[in-house]
């Protein structure tokens, strides 16, 4: 990822500003975290990541600097989309979440579903020098 940010850095133009968004890693809320969990935890999931796929805030905006960005800002947007019963089936299966995931939680899942993360929003400019 840093040397994403710095190549970016290179083809941007002075002036510029480059925007990232992604998942929140950390959940808000128990729905949040069972699907952080389902995507991230090799029991769950049918490709199970060394971690969960979205990076640290601080991580960003560290590479972000390092490459020369400026004025770094942060933004948290709230998702708030709830998925339960049949729809919160189909977006495991959608994730490749094992079937058994389904199983082992469906009551809970049913009646208070699952939740997609909060999206953050990352931006830095490129200062005309």
């Amino acid at each position: 990822m840093r040397g994403f940010f710095v190549e970016s850095y290179r083809v941007l133009k002075a002036g510029g500003t480059t925007i990232h968004s992604f998942l929140s890693p950390k959940p808000r809320n128990g729905r949040q975290r069972r699907l952080i969990e389902a995507d991230s935890d090799p029991r769950w999931t049918k490709t199970p990541p060394t971690e969960w796929f979205s990076p640290p805030p601080r991580l960003v905006l560290e590479y972000l600097r390092l490459a020369g960005f400026k004025r770094p800002m942060r933004a948290r947007l709230r998702s708030g989309l709830v998925i339960r019963s049949t729809a919160a089936r189909e977006l495991l299966k959608d994730w490749d979440i094992r079937q058994f995931y389904w199983q082992a939680h469906r009551g809970v899942l049913e009646k208070e579903g699952l939740e997609i993360p909060d999206w953050l929003v990352i931006s830095a400019c490129k200062i005309s020098g």
